[in-house]
């Protein structure tokens, strides 16, 4: 509320509630370097068990619309960078898909022992099940790549990173206009 208030008032708190909020970024950044923080909060102990997190249509539609076709086995290599930007690195930014490749690190082949679903602790589960349905439903609907990423923009408002709702806040994702709200535009 102190932000949205467009009073001098509320100006002096914003300013002193964010010099508060730098001043304990960085006595957080002292103790604790980066990319071990994101570890802990991103990854589990233990390897979970594999299931089935990405649904068979989603593949089916991923090289349909990267114009691939796809092999009798597994999938294109290139679903998997797909899969990196608009799902892990949506998610928990480029740090934290840093965090995830380094806990599940790929061999002389490319190849990763595990998915990367797997090393992430399951209270982000929820959250990336929702996010997959989400990019799953933009596959299904885009005729051509550029078009889905137009849609992804769209609906996922471009942000450094998502990374608040590691912490249990909920990002504010803007609402798209439809195209009669476009035209009275």
């Amino acid at each position: 509320m102190t932000y949205r208030a467009d009073t001098p008032e509320a100006r002096q708190i914003a300013i002193l509630l964010t010099k508060a909020f730098v001043a304990l970024r960085r006595k957080t950044e002292r103790h604790l370097p980066l990319p071990e923080f994101f570890r802990l909060q991103l990854i589990n102990d233990q390897v979970r068990q594999w299931q089935r997190e990405y649904p068979a249509t989603f593949f089916i539609e991923l090289h349909r619309v990267l114009g691939l076709r796809r092999p009798a086995i597994g999938n294109h290599s290139n679903c998997s960078h797909f899969i990196n930007r608009y799902v892990y690195q949506f998610l928990f930014g480029a740090l934290g898909l840093d965090a995830i490749r380094s806990a599940n690190p790929a061999d002389e082949e490319h190849v990763r022992a595990h998915k990367h679903h797997q090393v992430l602790r399951e209270k982000h589960m929820p959250r990336l099940r929702q996010h997959i349905d989400k990019v799953g439903a933009l596959l299904a609907n885009a005729v051509s790549i550029s078009h889905f990423d137009d849609m992804f923009n769209r609906s996922f408002p471009s942000v450094d990173t998502q990374i608040g709702f590691m912490f249990a806040e909920t990002p504010l994702l803007a609402i798209s206009r439809t195209p009669a709200q476009e035209v009275a535009r």
